[in-house]
């Protein structure tokens, strides 16, 4: 009919949002407005991917964006800019460390809001649209009686959906490799991450973070160039690298850990290097770059008494 008589069409969709071990959805509205006449699909604002082109621009910054997701998604990085709704607006510029599980099992509220099972759903309505109208023929007319509720038949489509449980896909490390296409182009651009600096879990866009170097000379450099006494230069490497081995090894230290009493697990298995001397001598660059250097490279995570 006229596009003036015509109502908006309305889509329920969803795409994926990730709280460290599980894809859950996230649901949006979308709306295709009237016109008039006849349109290919492709034209539409939006439409089914079957019907999209493999060098469509489109569908492939969408699979981009969901390989740099996989590539983001745990690590080190320094981050620029504002936080992601629905957390309350914030710039956040300093070093951050991207883990879902951890953001996810700190329990902030904006971010359980943000990772929170939700089912999907229609929106419940008593209106019911139906295929072209009734006639002065009814309840007799054929054309009328093959009529039915386009809303109730949405509705049931939905509960089919939800019964097939693909709205949920629990995934391991080891899984991410192997995503389909199909659950690449549903991948969020939303990150996870805890600000080393401010102490904070925020929801990040990953287009404004730039992940840090783990490995490459440049990270080595940065500990060749301090200028300390090459004897403590050796004492820290040796005690670094000897800690990573330790503390790496097949088993670790279960079973010391399985005996322990204190509330605190683990504690006293760490390395306490003592640095000291007058400002400018070199105690914070030392620490920066003995972490830049360790294999794998770390971040620094600085504290203080009153932490």
């Amino acid at each position: 009919g006229p596009a003036p008589y015509t109502d908006d069409f309305h889509l329920f969709c969803f795409h994926w949002r990730f709280n460290g071990t599980r894809f859950t959805p996230q649901q949006k509205l979308v709306v295709i407005k009237p016109f008039e006449g006849e349109k290919d699909v492709t034209e539409l604002a939006f439409f089914p991917k079957q019907f999209c082109k493999s060098d469509n621009p489109i569908l492939q910054s969408l699979i981009d964006k969901g390989e740099k997701f996989k590539k983001l998604r745990y690590g080190h990085g320094v981050y620029k800019g504002l936080n992601v709704q629905p957390q309350p607006p914030r710039f956040v510029d300093e070093e951050v460390f991207i883990d879902f599980s951890s953001g996810f099992e700190a329990k902030v509220e904006s971010i359980e809001n943000y990772v929170d099972e939700r089912p999907l759903s229609l929106p419940f309505t008593d209106k019911e649209e139906l295929f072209g109208r009734r006639c002065d023929r009814q309840p007799h007319c054929w054309t009328c009686d093959i009529n039915i509720s386009v809303s109730k038949l949405e509705m049931k489509r939905a509960s089919d959906f939800r019964v097939t449980g693909k709205y949920a896909l629990t995934v391991s490390p080891e899984g991410f490799p192997t995503l389909s296409e199909d659950t690449l182009v549903m991948l969020p651009s939303t990150l996870i991450g805890y600000g080393l600096k401010s102490k904070d879990w925020y929801l990040l866009d990953m287009y404004k973070l730039k992940m840090a170097e783990t490995t490459g000379p440049e990270r080595q450099q940065s500990f060749d160039h301090l200028v300390i006494p090459s004897k403590t230069k050796r004492l820290l490497q040796a005690l670094v690298k000897n800690h990573g081995i330790t503390t790496e090894s097949p088993g670790g230290n279960e079973d010391d850990f399985k005996n322990e009493i204190d509330i605190v697990k683990g504690k006293g298995n760490g390395v306490v290097i003592f640095l000291y001397g007058p400002p400018g001598v070199g105690k914070t660059s030392t620490a920066e770059t003995i972490a830049a250097y360790s294999n794998p490279a770390r971040p620094l995570y600085a504290i203080v008494s009153g932490s």
